[in-house]
């Protein structure tokens, strides 16, 4: 692989390794997607489940850019 592929695939462990800590946390109320790495023939994809987010989903931060 090429240097910039290196890192790419890096930082896709690094994602895993990130959520799988909070997986691990077990802290009631805290979700997260469902996330798999594919390695297949020198490729790395990162599948990721879709979250349903809204406006009152979003308990840290501000769903309206601090307005509130």
């Amino acid at each position: 692989p090429q240097p910039d592929d290196y890192a790419a695939m890096k930082g896709s462990k690094n994602d895993m390794t990130g959520l799988m800590s909070f997986y691990n946390a077990k802290i009631p109320g805290l979700y997260f997607p469902l996330m798999a790495i594919i390695d297949y023939r020198g490729f790395r994809l990162i599948a990721m489940s879709i979250l349903p987010i809204s406006r009152s989903t979003i308990c840290y931060g501000s769903a309206d850019a601090g307005k509130t």
